[in-house]
């Protein structure tokens, strides 16, 4: 019987979303990997798309990724933004970009890979909708999936089958240049279903239903006319049924979140 366990070990494993052991990065405890959307400018420093090895220093990951975690708002800043105080750029520190709060607090992130190609999403084009209240919103969501490198996109499959789950966010024509957050959530459609939302360093975690608890995937800086990106890459075992959500927040201080997703799920089953 499948549940919440065996999903977090095939969903982590198999698509490679752990940290590659491969990866060459400083030799120092790693939080994780972190993918960067698109280029973006962070206190006066170009920051290339792709994936980046997150490392802190006096500081705990979660005070780094989490709900309150000053990553988030690092990646949203525009390119003539400062860093909120009392952080700062290391400027002149050796090796990859540096961020402090004091000589012996503070993270760095290191380009050790490049984003995986994502293609024209060949998928469903799903209308968006908002979280409040269900209003509606001009924003379209797409998500499809292949087995075949991206030349056609199905929805059933065989646990043999190398799944790749893209998707591409085309936001509401105000919402372009934008900060945003970026969201991905999985029902996992089993006989006591449940939700799990895609962290920034590519772990899946539990997550209740409730937006005060759902934190972002991914941020960028300025939301493209249409934003792609891969969800999944992987096989999966035989018996698994999931439904995946897509959604953007802009992000604008003291407003509350609203998030733009789709309201019909992009559904897949393994035979």
């Amino acid at each position: 019987m499948m549940n919440k366990t065996t999903f977090l070990l095939v969903l982590s494993l198999s698509a490679g979303l752990l940290p590659s052991a491969k990866a060459q990065g400083p030799q120092l405890p790693s939080c994780g990997n972190i993918s960067i959307l698109a280029d973006s400018i962070i206190d006066g420093r170009q920051f290339q798309k792709g994936i980046y090895q997150l490392n802190t220093f006096g500081i705990s990951c979660e005070e780094v990724v989490g709900l309150s975690g000053i990553l988030g708002v690092v990646l949203g800043l525009r390119k003539e933004d400062s860093l909120p105080a009392p952080w700062s750029s290391l400027t002149g520190a050796v090796g990859a970009p540096k961020f402090s709060t004091s000589a012996d607090i503070g993270f760095r992130l290191q380009k050790i890979e490049e984003l995986p190609s994502v293609s024209p999403v060949p998928g469903q084009q799903l209308a968006g909708i908002t979280s409040s209240g269900n209003a509606g919103s001009s924003a379209i969501l797409k998500i499809g999936a292949s087995s075949d490198l991206g030349l056609t996109s199905k929805q059933n499959f065989v646990s043999t089958d190398s799944i790749k789950i893209s998707a591409a966010i085309i936001p509401q024509s105000k919402d372009e240049g934008q900060p945003a957050d970026i969201f991905v959530i999985a029902e996992v459609m089993a006989a006591t279903p449940f939700y799990m939302r895609l962290s920034r360093l590519g772990e899946w975690k539990l997550w209740n239903g409730t937006v005060d608890e759902l934190l972002p995937a991914h941020t960028v800086s300025a939301l493209e006319n249409e934003l792609r990106l891969q969800l999944y890459s992987g096989k999966l075992d035989a018996g698994f049924k999931l439904a995946f959500y897509l959604g953007y927040s802009t992000i604008s201080s003291g407003k509350e979140k609203l998030i733009h997703y789709n309201r019909v799920p992009f559904i897949i089953s393994i035979e």
